[in-house]
């Protein structure tokens, strides 16, 4: 019996489908063999809003770019969001991507690239 609760809980908490406000994204890109900060590296960000979707889909996607300063990190403040997708890049390394199910206001969410080969 407890097994099944536990399991109802989990399904309850993975169906809520919500939309968290006032989101600080943020992080640092390095490179991956040597371990030094990649300084202007290009961020895409696509941002998924649930809003008043009578459906529960997506009622909204905004994009945004932003690039990483001279230590390598970036910030990105989001109004709200329900899931972001956050793709990575930079001359010299391959791309990275990462998809994130909001769960909180604050992500921190580094990167370590891969140089091309």
């Amino acid at each position: 019996m407890q097994g099944y609760t536990v399991l109802f809980l989990l399904l309850v908490l993975v169906s809520c489908k919500t939309d968290y406000e006032d989101i600080l994204l943020q992080g640092v890109v390095t490179d991956e063999l040597s371990g030094s900060t990649i300084h202007k590296a290009k961020l895409g960000v696509t941002i998924w809003i649930y809003g008043n979707s009578p459906d529960e889909s997506y009622s909204e996607e905004i994009f945004e770019t932003l690039t990483t300063d001279s230590l390598g990190k970036f910030e990105l403040k989001i109004e709200a969001a329900a899931f972001i997708q956050v793709h990575v890049s930079a001359p010299g390394y391959q791309d990275a991507f990462e998809n994130i199910n909001i769960r909180g206001k604050k992500i921190n969410l580094d990167f370590a690239l891969n140089p091309d080969m």
